[in-house]
Order: C-alpha cells, then structure tokens, then sequence
C-alpha cells in the first residue's frame, strides 16, 4: 500500500511538472478573402504579442502561441484585420473583407470673393479632388472673377484629416490672384490683379455612400495691407468613389 501511494505521488508531480512546462501551443489554418481565395504574404500574429507569422502561397499558417492568449489577429493591405479566439483543436479560418474606408472625390466648388475691405464682391469658381482617408491629399484649381470681369486664378493643394465618422478637415496653400480696385489717373476705379499666396481650408461631410459636401475658406494676399487680402467663402458639392 506503501509502495502504491509513492507511485501515485510521483504520478502526480509528473503530470503538474509537464503542465507547467507546457505554456505554448500551436494553432494553424487559413487567412482568405471572402470568395475563398488564399491571401498569401498575409500576417498571422498573437494579438499585441510577438508572435508572428506570414501565410504562405496556399493561403496556410501555423504559429505557436502563449496558452493564455485571448486572441489572434490577421490582417493584409487593404483589408480589415479580423480577431479570432485560439482554437487549438481545429483549423482557424479568417475570412477577411476588404477595407472601404479609403475613399476619394471631386467636386464643383463656387464662392464669393470679397475685396477691398469687402466693398466690393466677385466670384470663384472651380473644381476640388482628392482621397478621404485618416490622412488624404486634395488638389482645387479654378477661376476667380472680380466685379469688373476680370480674371484671375486660384491653384491649390494640401491634406485631409479624418476628424470623426464621415466628417474630414482639409488644409493647403498654393496660388492665388489678388485683386485691388484703385483709382486711374483721371479719377476712375478699375479692378486690377496681382500674383499673390492662397490659403484654404474647410470641412468636408461625406453624406452618403457617394455624396459630399464641403464649406470652405480661401485667402488669398500678396502680403502688401488688408486691402491686398482677398476672402472667399466657397461651398463644393460632389461625387464620393
């Protein structure tokens, strides 16, 4: 009986020694897209751990992971990334979709263009594109017109900024005509132009899957006095892709 309870003992200290020796253990399966293609070069990882794998051409993986670990993630370009639960007992199969978070537009944009301390109005019209992303580009090139029909020219470019859901901020700078209405030698007012710097800025609200609306701000000023400063307020409306 002696003999039989040592054997039992030691048994017992075999079996806790190997539980604590074993703290890792692998899972393996497949990272797709939604069709069923494999997605090879996609990463496989212990979710904000260090282990990591890359999936093979077959759309395969295997990686060895902590017991205790909650979760694992998979992710490729232009993909969402997709967590799953370690399932060390069968295969893990992460079907992932594409992300449609990065989008890009193009609008028609008009505003008013005040001048001489705003005595006196004219126009902008014009065209705005660019991506919609957490950080995006824009580009907006068009006409500015003075109450004279003068013409002038505005060529811009700068970034977009996320800010929340389906609202994005934008800032650039680039050219920007300047208009002044001075007196002639004989005592007439004329409205003349100058080169000069533009600065814009506005928001972009992306009201559905396909449509935007933008309420920006132009500047435009050849660093000279208020009068060299022209505003113009202008709102786009456009076409999301």
């Amino acid at each position: 009986m002696k003999k039989l309870m040592i054997l039992l003992a030691m048994a017992m200290m075999c079996s806790i020694a190997m539980a604590q020796t074993e703290t890792t253990r692998t899972i393996h399966g497949a990272v797709i897209d939604k069709n069923g293609n494999p997605l090879p070069g996609a990463v496989v990882s212990a979710t904000d751990g260090a282990e990591t794998t890359f999936v093979n051409a077959d759309g395969t993986f295997e990686l060895e992971i902590p017991m205790w670990l909650k979760s694992v993630t998979a992710s490729y370009a232009g993909y969402k990334n997709k967590k799953m639960k370690p399932r060390f007992d069968q295969e893990m199969i992460f079907r992932l979709k594409k992300d449609k978070t990065k989008f890009g537009f193009i609008n028609f944009f008009g505003g008013a263009n005040f001048y001489d301390y705003g005595d006196n109005i004219g126009g902008a019209i014009g065209l705005m594109g660019g991506s919609l992303n957490n950080w995006g580009f824009y580009a907006k090139a068009g006409l500015t017109i003075s109450g004279d029909a003068n013409i002038g020219g505005l060529v811009i470019g700068g970034v977009t900024k996320r800010i929340c859901k389906n609202v994005y901020g934008y800032l650039g700078v680039g050219y920007g005509s300047v208009f002044y209405n001075l007196s002639d030698n004989d005592g007439y007012y004329h409205d003349y132009i100058y080169h000069g710097m533009a600065f814009d800025l506005g928001v972009i609200f992306k009201l559905s899957r396909h449509f935007d609306l933008t309420v920006g701000y132009t500047q435009t000023t050849d660093f000279t006095d208020v009068e060299g400063c022209n505003f113009i307020p202008n709102v786009s409306f456009g076409y999301v892709f």
